[in-house]
């Protein structure tokens, strides 16, 4: 439920703002390792964003403005989130069966509100899919201790992973997907060499691209079918190999990066013009479309990466802070590996919703659900440590 002040801001977002002096003190960030390291990456690509400012000359100052106003909204949010789940992690499982709940009132607007048509594969992309994901979570989260659920939590993953690639939708499949593959291999090889691990995750990796090659591309190339991401596989030049559909798919998050090793230094500056439509002619080489100019919907760069987005925006130091944290929160994940508790097959989902979200999601993500899960995931990685020690 978004509300425009200057900017979309959600409802949820203005109680955190209008209370942050009643739950913010600078004490907590000198306390804790993992919030001090995360909340100085974050607050320096805002440093990058003001100075980085004064140099271009691309946009307005007000378009400037909104562009690090993200930023800040963005910490914002994780500084909460991040602090109520260090207080009482419980809260964890009541943000997602309200995220769970609230989908039946309120249609993601934010995915929807660019299609003309609402068609059938919309809907299920977009509002039925996420509903069977998080009705997952809630199961999990509040019934882990089940044996039944314990046990079978992971088989469901990867079952409920498969239903969505196999219908169209990627980013919101391959996250429980990737998850419940992981966690299924530790915990059936507990006393197992994180050598022996590897393997079988490869051997994981090449069924599934066993699968893609020999079962799904034919049944797209001959009419089988015809749903989902077909009409992308039938434009990739290779439909065998899975690097091909991406750039037909997400070419969108590709061409930032194009246009960061254009201007690596400073960047564009936040939603820059498209100079002569360049990376609009790009993204239709991509996908092996004809360039129109009449179905170019924004005259700016395209950005459909958040990493992509800040690196084309504000240069080479944004490119670094993200591969910092990104190296931080795999290696709290590697600590999570090594000690899996009860909770790890959902830090699971959330690395990868991460690692997915700044890879191939657009730049609105960053203040809407990506700080978010960063809190949550941060939390985790925090109570597992203290439970069982830094090694």
């Amino acid at each position: 439920m978004m509300v425009n002040i200057g900017g979309e801001m959600s409802v949820s977002f203005l109680f955190i703002a209008a209370t942050t002096p009643f739950w913010f003190k600078g004490r907590y960030v000198e306390k804790d390792r993992i919030l001090a390291k995360t909340f100085k990456l974050i607050l320096s690509l805002i440093v990058v964003q003001c100075l980085w400012a004064l140099f271009h000359s691309y946009t307005d100052a007000l378009t400037q403005l909104k562009g690090i106003m993200v930023t800040v909204y963005g910490l914002i949010q994780f500084l909460f989130y991040y602090l109520a789940g260090l207080k009482n992690p419980g809260i964890i499982k009541w943000y997602v069966l309200g995220t769970f709940i609230s989908s039946f009132f309120f249609f993601d607007m934010i995915a929807l509100r660019e299609a003309e048509v609402i068609e059938e594969y919309t809907m299920w992309k977009f509002q039925i899919y996420p509903r069977i994901i998080m009705a997952m979570l809630c199961l999990y989260l509040f019934f882990f201790k089940n044996r039944i659920v314990y046990n079978y939590i992971e088989v469901v993953f990867v079952a409920i992973g498969l239903l969505g690639l196999a219908t169209g939708s990627r980013s919101a499949g391959l996250p429980p997907l990737l998850a419940g593959t992981v966690i299924l291999l530790i915990k059936r090889s507990r006393n197992l060499k994180l050598s022996v691990v590897r393997k079988r995750l490869l051997i994981g990796t090449l069924c599934l691209y066993a699968l893609y090659a020999l079962v799904y591309v034919p049944n797209v190339l001959n009419g089988n079918i015809s749903g989902g991401n077909s009409t992308q596989l039938l434009k990739a030049k290779d439909p065998y190999n899975p690097l091909y559909l991406l750039m037909v798919g997400r070419s969108d998050a590709v061409t930032p990066f194009i246009a960061f090793f254009d201007k690596p230094i400073l960047g564009w500056g936040y939603n820059t013009k498209d100079p002569d439509n360049k990376y609009h002619r790009i993204n239709a080489s991509f996908q092996q479309n004809k360039f129109d100019i009449e179905r170019v919907k924004s005259d700016n760069i395209p950005g459909h990466s958040i990493w992509g987005f800040y690196s084309c925006s504000y240069g080479i130091l944004a490119f670094i802070i993200f591969i910092l944290l990104m190296k931080f929160v795999i290696r709290l994940y590697s600590q999570i590996l090594k000690h899996p508790d009860n909770m790890a097959i959902y830090a699971s989902y959330l690395l990868f919703v991460l690692l997915w979200s700044l890879l191939f999601n657009p730049m609105p993500t960053f203040k809407l659900t990506w700080t978010i899960n960063l809190a949550f995931f941060l939390v985790l990685s925090n109570y597992n440590i203290i439970k069982y020690g830094k090694k």
